[in-house]
């Protein structure tokens, strides 16, 4: 980094770096918005050219700071001050035009560095309420602010905040030295609800930085899914009567993502069968809708004996450590019982035949506990993996053998977050242990949900 071209100190330069390591393993680009002179710029963009395909979006005026919005600082303040913070290290007020440094002389640090002319970062020059919104901006992986004062950490944060992706890193450079900085943090953050941790960057007694990660697994109700479609109608029509205990919204969501997945290149699998009432769905859906993925197979994964014994101790070691305290009301909160839920092979296969699936070749059954049937399946790819384990050790068994054979873009349905807490603590698990960067979408019955799915990055 070229010399003088940077105000921020040694740890905050570090934890710029080091933020940007983690965040180049992340599906997004990277953004600035306050680049002075270029030295933080060039340190984030080392990073990403060094370890990623993504581009920089380097945002400035080059004017120095833009007057204060000072009438909605000091209504943020007096709503959403935060009263318990480790020490600031000052609480100034920012002047119009203050920090002041030439898009020239930016450009003239970029090239310094071998960085002149780079077509992987963009320039966004003028006040950030007017570049960033009209900025073609898709996904940030990280995100740092370094706008001093409330009107620019408001503008920034509202035009850029939704699209950094879930486990996304957001920095701000001046949330422990500016006041109106913080006041547009805590009300930017307090009127989403949004639950993040905030990391102060020490620096001797105080502190002026703080970064957090945003929320790697939101749980949002689905708004995404045609679920009225007389298409989806229709396919349930087809399903016997009695051979499926999913409600009907978990039963027309698993129609349509199944429609979706058949444009993918992946076979389809469920987890927990039961009676073939939601494997009858998903075959139907495969064998009308495959089109140039004709040689696509539906897995049916079911011990026919019921559920497995639980491991609890694993169980309660993940919900300890990876419970996740935010969520719209589950429907329950149950534990399941060894044996429980049990349908034989023969009433599936004879729901099957009852559909004009009877001896499918393209429908394969694979009988047994999940730790024992699935790591050897010859299964290559999934397009639709649907999850019916409902406790712990069966969701976790079918995640670890299965996950990754699921290609990008394709869907993971779980039919008992929102029910089963062992089921709960398996899916979170899993996806923050991965740092898997996901958007659940419950699927509301009533007040509450049972159902997720999500679409893998």
């Amino acid at each position: 980094m070229p010399a003088g071209s940077s105000l921020a100190s040694e740890p905050r330069l570090q934890a710029t770096v080091a933020l940007a390591l983690l965040a180049s393993k992340l599906n997004g680009d990277f953004a600035e918005t306050g680049v002075y002179s270029g030295g933080t710029s060039i340190l984030m963009a080392k990073v990403m050219i060094a370890h990623s395909r993504k581009v920089l979006w380097a945002a400035d005026s080059f004017q120095g700071l833009p007057p204060e919005d000072v009438t909605a600082e000091l209504a943020a303040r007096k709503e959403y001050s935060m009263q318990k913070l480790p020490p600031v290290k000052s609480s100034k007020e920012g002047n119009a035009g203050e920090y002041s440094s030439s898009r020239q002389v930016f450009e003239q640090n970029l090239a310094r560095s071998g960085l002149g002319n780079n077509a992987r970062i963009k320039v966004l020059q003028g006040w950030f309420n007017e570049t960033l919104p009209r900025a073609p901006i898709q996904k940030l992986a990280f995100l740092r602010l370094d706008g001093d004062i409330y009107v620019s950490t408001r503008d920034a944060l509202e035009a850029l905040y939704d699209k950094v992706v879930p486990g996304g890193y957001i920095y701000v450079d001046d949330y422990g030295s500016y006041t109106g900085c913080r006041d547009a943090v805590n009300q930017f953050l307090l009127q989403r609800h949004a639950a993040v941790q905030l990391h102060a960057i020490q620096e001797g007694n105080g502190f002026e930085a703080v970064w957090w990660q945003k929320v790697q697994m939101e749980v949002v109700y689905d708004h995404e899914l045609d679920l009225n479609s007389p298409q989806v109608a229709n396919y349930l029509q087809q399903m016997p009567a009695g051979s499926s205990l999913a409600s009907r919204p978990r039963l027309q969501t698993t129609v349509a993502l199944a429609i979706l997945a058949s444009k993918l290149n992946g076979d389809f699998a469920e987890t927990g069968v039961y009676s073939g009432g939601t494997s009858i769905l998903m075959a139907k859906v495969m064998l009308e809708h495959s089109g140039v993925y004709a040689s696509r197979l539906l897995w049916a994964a079911d011990s026919f004996q019921g559920l497995p014994p639980e491991d609890v101790t694993a169980e309660l070691a993940a919900r300890k450590e990876y419970n996740m305290q935010k969520l719209p009301p589950v429907k329950s909160s149950k534990e399941g019982n060894a044996g429980e839920y049990s349908s034989s092979r023969q009433v599936f296969e004879q729901n099957l035949a009852r559909s004009g699936l009877g001896n499918n070749a393209r429908i394969k059954v694979l009988q047994g506990w999940f730790n024992e049937t699935l790591p050897g399946a010859p299964i290559q790819k999934l397009a639709f993996l649907r999850l019916d384990g409902d406790i712990y050790v069966s969701t976790r068994d079918a995640l670890e053998a299965l996950y990754d054979k699921v290609v990008p873009g394709g869907y993971i349905y779980v039919d008992d977050y929102g029910s089963y807490t062992g089921c709960r603590d398996a899916v979170n698990q899993f996806l923050l242990q991965r740092h898997a960067a996901v958007q659940l979408h419950a699927i509301q019955e009533g007040n509450g949900f049972e159902a997720v799915w999500w679409r893998k990055e």
